[in-house]
């Protein structure tokens, strides 16, 4: 899938966190407290108007962008 937000002109990508794993119900608990957060994505920071990036399956994303120009 395509996701096109060339309209702001050129973007640098400044952070990607994912939130991914294979169990949809796995939970926060007191003896795991950490076991679902987000984690950041190592990017290769660029500017551009085009991005690859992979969103794992059974993912949460968050992608942040700043407008160059």
């Amino acid at each position: 899938m395509k996701l096109r937000i060339d309209a702001f002109g050129p973007l640098e990508v400044i952070e990607h966190s994912v939130m991914s794993g294979n169990d949809l119900f796995a939970s926060n608990t007191f003896e795991e407290p950490n076991k679902v957060i987000p984690r950041l994505n190592l990017i290769e920071k660029s500017i551009g108007e085009e991005f690859d990036i992979t969103l794992p399956k059974l993912s949460w994303n968050v992608v942040r962008f700043e407008v160059k120009g």
